[in-house]
């Protein structure tokens, strides 16, 4: 789909509108009134599920959207149309899926993103086994170049494994490694 560079440019949502529509996305968020506990510890309650967007309110971080179940939305924080478009191609998850993207920062710098779906496999968490793709997501900028590996579980709707490896820079603020402990359904 070929967007107006203008209305990309402010809104975004013209670009991912399909994939971003209210109609369910299989896989991309648990019921709402789900309970997800993890090992940070931390608790996830899904609030509501609308296409790609999974809203959870977090004991850890508080409320927030999940797109695509690996870009965060909140407050503070609005992801930029190239993610969103990035990320809204990879679903629905299949096994070769990629996506990428570069934003150029104000002071001369950019910022790369590269997303790549593997084959789906068994992983046993404290919460059970699940079948579950891992999303590689590389992100690189300026001295910093991290790998985040995302199990995501589509018959669940909800990472069930996490885990971050840094390949440059330093580790201050590197996000925990996780795992799912228990899911409560509605």
């Amino acid at each position: 789909m070929k967007c107006a560079a203008a209305a990309a440019a402010v809104f975004g949502v013209v670009c991912i509108a399909p994939a971003m529509a209210a109609d369910p996305v299989a896989g991309a968020c648990p019921k709402p009134g789900t309970v997800l506990q993890t090992s940070i510890p931390s608790t996830v309650t899904v609030l509501s599920a609308d296409g790609l967007i999974c809203t959870i309110r977090s004991s850890a971080t508080g409320e927030g959207s999940l797109i695509g179940l690996v870009l965060r939305r909140g407050p503070q924080f609005e992801p930029p149309p190239e993610a969103l478009a990035a990320v809204s191609g990879l679903w629905p998850l299949a096994s070769g899926k990629s996506a990428s993207y570069t934003l150029r920062i104000p002071n001369g710098g950019s910022w790369s993103e590269k997303y790549a779906v593997h084959s789906k496999r068994k992983v046993t968490v404290k919460a059970g086994a699940f079948e579950a793709f891992e999303l590689v997501q590389t992100e690189t900028g300026g001295e910093f170049e991290g790998i985040y590996d995302f199990y995501i579980a589509p018959d669940l709707g909800y990472i069930v494994k996490f885990r971050f490896r840094l390949t440059k820079g330093s580790p201050d603020r590197t996000p925990p490694d996780w795992e799912l402990v228990s899911v409560k359904a509605p």
